[in-house]
Order: C-alpha cells, then sequence, then structure tokens
C-alpha cells in the first residue's frame, strides 16, 4: 500500500475517507466509498495524489494529483484542472545546495470547493490560486509577495534561493475569500479571510525537521533542516484555525480552541501530514 497522503471526514464527524498516494481510497464509519483511481483507471494514477476533499453534501469526494489533475467521485462536480489548461503547478523548492547536490521540493496542490459547490479554487505549494466554476480569484501569494522565493530562519540553501511553501489552503464560509499558510506558520489572507495570528506574529518558530539530499539514485551526506508547519484548518464559522507540524503541535488562533497536542501527551512521532477537527 502507498503512503497515505490526506483525510476527510463525514459530514457528521461519524466517518472519514483516507487517500493513498497511488489514488486509492479507503472509508471508515459512515463515510461511503464512491470510487478509486486504481478503480477507475484499472492501474495506480499516473501522478501522486496530495489530497482528498469531501464534497459539501458528503456524498462524495474529489482528489487532486500533484499536476493539478482533479478525479471526481460521487456527486461532487467536476469544473476543470490544471492540465486541462495546460498549466504546470509550480513545485515549491524548499531546499537546495550546490555544495552537496541536495534538493527537497513540495508539490502539493490544494482544492477548496466553494459554498455551493458549483466551483473550487487550486492551489499550488507557491501559492498560485487558479479559479474554476463559480470560484471567485481574490489573489495570490506571488502576487502580494511580488515574488515567490523567500527565505525561512529555519531553512539553511547554499547557491540557491529556497520558497517557504504553502501547506494549507481554506476558503471562508461565504466563499469570497480564502486564507493560506505556509510552513515557517505565517498566514496570508484574501479577499473577506480574516487574520487571527500566526506563529511568527506570537514569536514562535515551528520545530525543524532534516531533509536528506539526493544525487541521482544516491542519498548525499547533508541535512537540511525545514520549517515544518504542515495544515491548516478552520474552524466551522470562519472564526479562527488551527495550525499543526509535523511533531504533531497544534496552535489555535481566533475562536479555535486547543485540546492538547503530541508533544503535550508526551510522545515523539516523525511526522504529521494531515489534521482534521472532526
Amino acid at each position: 500500500m502507498d503512503d497515505i497522503v490526506g483525510i476527510a471526514a463525514t459530514l457528521d464527524g461519524h466517518g472519514y475517507w483516507l487517500l493513498g498516494a497511488d489514488g486509492g481510497v479507503f472509508s471508515f464509519g459512515d463515510a461511503k466509498f464512491y470510487g478509486s483511481l486504481p478503480g477507475l483507471l484499472g492501474r495506480a494514477a499516473p501522478n501522486p495524489m496530495t489530497s482528498i476533499v469531501a464534497a459539501p453534501g458528503g456524498g462524495g469526494y474529489w482528489i487532486v494529483g500533484t499536476d493539478g489533475g482533479v478525479f471526481t467521485f460521487g456527486d461532487a462536480g467536476f469544473y476543470g484542472s490544471l492540465p486541462g489548461l495546460n498549466i504546470t503547478p509550480n513545485p515549491a523548492r524548499v531546499a537546495d545546495s550546490v555544495s552537496f547536490h541536495a534538493y527537497a521540493a513540495s508539490q502539493e496542490v490544494f482544492l477548496a470547493p466553494t459554498p455551493d459547490a458549483h466551483g473550487y479554487w487550486l492551489v499550488d505549494s507557491v501559492g498560485d490560486v487558479y479559479s474554476f466554476g463559480d470560484a471567485g480569484f481574490y489573489g495570490s501569494l506571488p502576487g502580494v509577495l511580488s515574488s515567490s522565493a523567500r527565505l525561512s530562519s529555519n531553512d539553511v540553501v547554499t547557491g540557491h534561493q529556497a520558497t517557504i511553501p504553502v501547506t494549507g489552503f481554506a476558503a471562508t464560509a461565504d466563499g469570497h475569500g480564502y486564507w493560506m499558510a505556509t510552513n515557517d506558520g505565517s498566514i496570508y489572507t484574501f479577499g473577506d479571510a480574516k487574520a487571527y495570528g500566526s506563529l511568527p506574529s506570537i514569536g514562535l518558530t515551528p520545530p525543524p525537521i532534516t531533509v536528506i539530499g539526493y544525487n541521482g539514485t544516491a542519498a548525499v551526506g547533508v541535512s537540511i533542516p525545514l520549517s515544518t508547519v504542515s495544515a491548516l484548518v478552520w474552524t466551522p464559522d470562519g472564526g479562527g484555525y488551527w495550525l499543526t507540524s509535523l511533531n504533531g503541535g497544534v496552535y489555535s488562533f481566533g475562536g479555535a480552541q486547543f485540546h492538547g497536542s503530541v508533544p503535550g501527551i508526551p510522545s515523539s512521532i516523525d511526522s504529521v501530514a494531515a489534521f482534521s477537527p472532526s
């Protein structure tokens, strides 16, 4: 079985779907199975999948690939994809060392549906935003920062600039705005999305992890520490949000309540890739 790369909760919170990188879907609790990519294509997905998003009514789901491809199951509607527009999503270069030939990149693509599910946004890891159906465009991260090249104090880079990748995206309840989170814990707001705080705004730096570089197929002897905020989840009323880091740390802002974290248990894990309050 491929790595599990995503989770989506049912409407009542009594079940969930898990997504494998090959496009396989696994249903638990009251989550109904509406299909998977291996079942649809007769083979694994041609590109790794990055996320699964439940349709607002709970009767289906969208699956998104690293190339921006969108696959719909159940009553989730199809309104377009990046390959359909001949667009290749930009990967975020999170570490690059010429001296050691070390390289790491984030290729996540996020999908958020509009409130009526008649459209959605796709966002790549550098913060480019693509609108489909009735989704409105309210700005992008490169448009705000004038450049996608940004350095984190945690990132050690030699020879090239690195990008702090987008690791979370969420739309507001009315669909007239959205939030983006980057893996250093920064929050960027667009449209009517309100900022309730960020890790830099309260003087916190998420703990670093280590990425081992590769030269061809061989691992090389270099480690590059990276910032580690891995997900953004908003409260149902849009009055706050949680950020989670790869070590299981949870940070709450606005009306989002803190209920604990993995380091507070205490315990130790390698990485948390997804988070849901349901």
